[in-house]
């Protein structure tokens, strides 16, 4: 079903490949037309010319227990996304652990490098 709208969460530019170019890194949010979000992470290499396409990752294939994810940085060819998890005592509403998840290229894919953070 191709219902539903996608927003731009966040972007930032970085070298991804590692190849002495700024590439770009994007957040994007896909909310289904029964109100579920979806939140993709989108690498864009820059090929002299243009933005390519070259990897997604859905960031709920990794990570369901989360109540928001933002794009912290490109250092060092990886992407690091900062996401809101709830701890063992926190009301629904309000998450208070962070869980910090640091991806990086592997070809035409991103692949989890390490993780670190206080909660679920």
């Amino acid at each position: 079903d191709g219902s539903g709208e996608f927003a731009t969460e966040t972007a930032t530019l970085g070298d991804l490949d590692q190849d002495g170019v700024e590439d770009a890194a994007v957040l994007l949010a896909h909310r289904s037309a029964s109100g579920e979000r979806t939140h993709y992470l989108m690498a864009y290499l820059f090929d002299g010319q243009t933005f390519q396409p070259v990897a997604r990752l859905k960031v709920e294939a990794f990570y369901r227990n989360f109540s928001d994810v933002g794009l912290q940085a490109v250092e060092d060819g990886a992407v690091e996304l900062l996401l809101l998890v709830p701890r063992a005592d926190d009301p629904q509403c309000c998450p208070s652990g962070r869980r910090r998840a640091t991806f990086g290229l592997q070809g035409r894919q991103f692949v989890l490098l390490r993780e670190s953070g206080s909660g679920a």
